[in-house]
């Protein structure tokens, strides 16, 4: 079966396809800052029982975070989910997915106002720092609700 590079929009979430270019190769932490790249932190982590890979990364005068919880290297469809800066590896430890990839926004950008969950969605699809953490973490495709799956429907 052949697989579509095309992006999913479906009526809560989009699929996107992150495709590495040939010469993004994994950097080191090292390498990342000498080379000018905003990569900041990049560590490997235990979360109660499962392994996890922390990235923040620095744009100008913003500074973004991501935890990849289980192993997203090379998976598919990973949910990617927008959380509270300072709930971030609570919420981590609370995954029961086999792979997910949570970002940390604001609290003023969580919660009932969107605009956390919108700079996500757009990252992913168009590009941006976060699009480029989710490329670092070598996961294939990922998941992102666009709108708010808890409220219930008209």
């Amino acid at each position: 079966m052949k697989m579509v590079n095309e992006p999913y929009f479906g009526s809560k979430s989009r699929r996107v396809v992150l495709e590495r270019g040939l010469d993004d190769a994994p950097v080191p932490q090292e390498t990342a800052n000498r080379d000018g790249l905003a990569v900041t932190l990049d560590v490997s982590l235990t979360i109660g029982t499962r392994r996890a890979r922390l990235i923040a990364w620095r744009d100008d005068d913003d500074d973004y975070v991501a935890l990849a919880v289980g192993d997203v290297s090379g998976a598919q469809n990973v949910p990617v989910r927008a959380v509270e800066e300072e709930l971030l590896l609570i919420e981590g430890s609370r995954s029961g997915l086999p792979a997910e990839i949570l970002v940390a926004v604001p609290h003023v950008t969580a919660g009932l106002a969107i605009g956390g969950r919108r700079v996500v969605d757009c990252q992913v699809r168009v590009g941006g720092p976060i699009r480029d953490m989710l490329t670092m973490t070598e996961v294939a495709s990922v998941v992102v609700a666009w709108c708010d799956t808890s409220a219930p429907a008209a």
